[in-house]
């Protein structure tokens, strides 16, 4: 009977308990409710006033739906403000003018409305009173875990309405302080009726929806790019390789794209990593804005981006991919900050039974080709790509394999006196061949070779073979070597070849270092430093190529150097324009001489050529009239007879043999 009484009674009190919990925590709900709206209305109608106060023009923006280069900053600073990370802009008919979405804002055409108009803002607008709604934010992606949306009026300075803000604010920290107090009332109401067992009940039950919270959110974390809220690497692995699957079953074809940001380096340098951050931001927007909702799109690190296509076709990818490139072109505004950049697109669509790690492999290929061949350009996948990435790769192991074993040549070509016909010096020319002895152009090798990073272990080899070499030389003969800019980027170079000289004990005037006019648009405060800097130890500068690429009279001025070498080019349009080539030459040749410049000229193949540059007063000529690159050896009885001071012709270059 007792045992009876006891299983009554408890039922009842549990009962009793669960009937003044449930009654208390339904008042308490409405209560808190009825708090966090007041609180967001407050804070809306605040931020609204602040907005008002700050954006200058906001009439006519909410006319125009484009924010001018002076309201861009207050858009931005807008949502720093109070607890706000969103707004809207409606004008008096409801039409939506502006969306405001966290560090980025564009202008949205959106189908949520009736032909456009939002019913909500309309009546706001009419009635003046404000239209409060709390959300529960934990299920969708970028949003916090309890906001409010709150339609209000935006008044002019005559107390009159203009325009409708539809603001979004985070209420998570007020909920949470507004139930940490009502839960303690939760809790004291029914104690009376609380055994020993419901309170260890009610801390498992908190703390399971706090785990379970904690779950969904690492949960969204894991799958999407913390910064620009695309899939991140990992997700869309994982979803790309499903949709292979399915796609292989039913056979459509799926397109991908793998997209690459131009120079983001430099625009992260340039303007600082926030500037980054939002550039990056700003690309994911436009692929996600031309890319279907059947795509999946994600980031995979860096200022690298893949989309999967289902069931495409050539001409969609062609269309998508064109009006994310043309997007892409558009210049790009961030605090005060402007930039025109691009990207470079690789595309490719599947074959039935591809695989997905293939099909991103091809249009990985397609985006290596559109960026070497000048970027800001779309590249479809092609098999001729996957020869010459095989072709690549063996050009970059067999040089990986000839710096460790010594297989590098040097040959070296004269460079002559225009007036004797003395040699006053040699260039070192890097060589390199397969094992089977097939060549390796340099113009092949070398492009490998900055691309891998290699080019900076190569260099510095090149260097001290070089140095090596004319140290047995006559002192009145000097060496030059080409520089690629890559070796200028870590900042290392004149200490490096500081410490060469000083190993060798080779003076500095004999070096010279060639460069071409594309290292000194890369960076220029640090170009400039490392010029001054291999200046200020008495080697000599040469700028290769002139005339081929930009020839700005502002960088001879600036970089002081010691030569112009001027590009063949010039020479081989003497042989069809005599007349206004020679002028160009001679031209050159003065403005080298006026600015304290010796002149050489490269690429003399005729004795016309030759005579030409004699009679024009050039102080050095170069080319295969005068001696083709071969090993130093080859040139040994012509070294010989150059000991300083002695006569020119003792060590005169005969043109006829």
């Amino acid at each position: 009977m007792w045992r009876g009484n006891i299983a009554i009674g408890l039922a009842m009190t549990f009962g009793l308990m669960t009937l003044i919990i449930v009654s208390v925590n339904q008042l308490l709900a409405v209560t808190l409710n009825d708090a966090i709206t007041r609180e967001g209305e407050h804070k809306a109608s605040q931020w609204v006033r602040f907005f008002n106060d700050h954006m200058p023009d906001l009439q006519v923006l909410v006319t125009s739906g484009q924010p001018t280069g002076e309201q861009i900053a207050p858009i931005e600073s807008a949502v720093q403000f109070g607890e706000v990370f969103r707004f809207k802009l409606f004008d008096p008919n409801g039409r939506l003018v502006l969306v405001s979405n966290e560090a980025r804002f564009r202008a949205e055409k959106t189908t949520e409305y009736d032909n456009g108009i939002s019913k909500k803002a309309r009546a706001v607008f009419d009635t003046g009173t404000s239209n409060i709604s709390i959300n529960d934010g934990t299920e969708k992606p970028n949003r916090p875990d309890v906001y409010i949306e709150a339609y209000v009026q935006a008044l002019d300075a005559n107390r009159s309405p203009f325009a409708v803000i539809e603001v979004y604010t985070d209420e998570t920290p007020t909920s949470t302080l507004f139930h940490s107090v009502f839960d303690w009332l939760a809790i004291g109401l029914p104690a009376f009726c609380a055994f020993a067992y419901v309170f260890p009940a009610i801390g498992f039950l908190a703390r399971s929806a706090q785990v379970r919270r904690r779950d969904e959110k690492v949960q969204r974390l894991s799958r999407f790019d913390a910064l620009t809220g695309l899939l991140n690497r990992l997700t869309l692995t994982h979803e790309g390789e499903l949709l292979f699957a399915a796609d292989s079953r039913r056979r459509p074809k799926v397109g991908v794209f793998y997209i690459d940001v131009d120079n983001f380096k430099t625009i992260n340098d340039d303007n600082g990593h926030e500037f980054g951050d939002s550039y990056l931001c700003h690309i994911s927007a436009i692929l996600s804005d031309n890319l279907r909702d059947t795509d999946l799109i994600g980031r995979m690190g860096g200022d690298e981006y893949v989309a999967i296509l289902s069931n495409a076709s050539v001409p969609e990818l062609e269309t998508i991919a064109g009006r994310i490139l043309e997007s892409a072109s558009k210049p790009f505004t961030y605090k005060g900050r402007t930039i025109t950049g691009s990207i470079s697109i690789g595309t490719h669509l599947s074959v039935h039974g591809e695989s997905m790690d293939d099909a991103l492999q091809a249009a990985d290929l397609a985006l290596y080709q559109a960026k070497k061949t000048g970027r800001n350009k779309i590249i479809r996948y092609y098999a001729g790509l996957d020869t010459a990435r095989q072709r690549r790769r063996n050009v970059e192991a067999r040089m990986t394999e000839a710096l460790e074993t010594g297989e590098f040549e040097l040959h070296y070509q004269p460079l002559l006196n225009c007036e004797t016909d003395a040699p006053v010096g040699f260039e070192a020319l890097l060589r390199l061949s397969f094992k089977d002895g097939e060549k390796i152009a340099p113009d092949e090798f070398i492009p490998v070779a900055e691309e891998t990073g290699l080019i900076n272990e190569i260099g510095e080899m090149v260097l001290r073979m070089a140095i090596t070499e004319a140290k047995s030389w006559p002192s009145n003969l000097f060496v030059a070597v080409n520089l690629s800019p890559v070796q200028f980027e870590k900042n290392t170079l004149v200490g490096k070849v500081a410490d060469l000289l000083k190993e060798f004990d080779f003076p500095a005037e004999r070096l010279e270092l060639e460069v071409t006019e594309s290292l000194l648009l890369a960076d220029e405060e640090s170009v400039t430093g490392q010029l001054a800097g291999l200046k200020s130890i008495g080697v000599s500068l040469a700028m290769d190529d002139f005339g081929t690429g930009y020839s700005s009279l502002g960088y001879l001025w600036r970089f002081g150097f010691d030569k112009l070498k001027v590009d063949r080019a010039f020479l081989e349009g003497f042989e069809f324009d005599s007349d206004r080539y020679r002028r160009i030459i001679e031209t050159i040749i003065v403005l080298g001489h006026q600015m304290d410049m010796k002149v050489a000229v490269e690429g003399v193949e005729t004795e016309r050529q030759h005579n030409l540059l004699k009679s024009l007063h050039c102080d050095e000529n170069q080319g295969f009239l005068l001696g083709r690159p071969k090993p130093i050896g080859q040139f040994a009885s012509l070294i010989d007879t150059q000991h300083p001071g002695d006569g020119a012709e003792a060590g005169s270059f005969s043109a006829t043999g």
